[in-house]
């Protein structure tokens, strides 16, 4: 298919078939910190200690294995097929204030810790919602911004890091990223909206981003993405449209979410 996307497919052959460890992420958050790339002085964004940009027991909890929550389960409008959800974190305490900055805060370079998440948790899970033999090609897709050419900081690095793991992981002999929804004119945003106006505020606000995606989606593989969920509203509509589009929903991922299945 056309990929409306920019140039960032991984290939099979780029990795080797050891998984991402967390000594990875400790080297790359020793070295972001000596190469002075985030602003002093430096404390852990997540819960204030001294001298880290990310402590060690917060990057502990960054890179756990996902725990599974039903991106459907609160709704009574769900799109025909079901699909897995998986989320790293809790969204509370350091894991929403790390949430917060990699959304907001410009002036620190968060980007290689959610994309260390997002590779560790893709490595960690895929087995489960993929068969032994790899997938030929299969896309990532991050939820659209409210705010066109704003997109969260967070959550595209997550999806790199996702993209990244598909591959490392052997789920997939190529991963892309396509940015292929948008939220119609006139879409607001969920902050500070209550539950039921959450599910609401988000039914039937995304479209995709041109008229020739529709044909070009039907038998894709994807992976849905975000950065945080509440009541799964966001991933609901992205399946919507996707689904109706005529793709393959294989599961959704988010670093942070509000509730977990039993």
């Amino acid at each position: 298919m056309t990929r409306p996307t920019r140039d960032d497919t991984v290939e099979y052959s780029d990795f080797s078939a050891q998984t991402f460890l967390p000594e990875a992420a400790r080297a790359l958050s020793r070295a972001v910190r000596e190469l002075g790339e985030v602003v002093l002085p430096t404390e852990c964004v997540g819960c204030g200690a001294w001298d880290e940009v990310v402590c060690e027991q917060c990057l502990e909890k960054l890179l756990a294995k996902p725990r599974h929550f039903d991106p459907l389960a609160e709704s009574s409008t769900a799109p025909g097929e079901g699909f897995p959800g998986f989320a790293v974190a809790t969204y509370e305490g350091p894991m929403r204030r790390l949430v917060l900055a990699g959304k907001h805060d410009k002036r620190r370079n968060l980007r290689p810790y959610f994309s260390a998440a997002g590779l560790q948790a893709a490595v960690a899970v895929a087995p489960e919602f993929c068969p032994a033999a790899p997938y030929g090609e299969v896309f990532v897709v991050p939820a659209p911004s409210t705010t066109p050419g704003s997109p969260s900081l967070a959550a595209s690095a997550f999806a790199e890091g996702i993209r990244s793991g598909m591959v490392k992981s052997r789920a997939a002999r190529s991963c892309g990223i396509l940015e292929i929804l948008r939220m119609k004119p006139g879409a607001k945003k969920q902050a500070g909206l209550g539950y039921a106006e959450r599910i609401s505020n988000r039914h039937h606000q995304m479209e995709l981003a041109g008229p020739d995606v529709h044909g070009e989606l039907r038998g894709a593989k994807l992976v849905l993405v975000d950065d945080v969920t509440t009541t799964g509203s966001t991933l609901l509509e992205m399946a919507r449209v996707l689904q109706g589009a005529g793709a393959k929903i294989l599961a959704s991922f988010v670093f942070a979410s509000t509730h977990f299945s039993e």
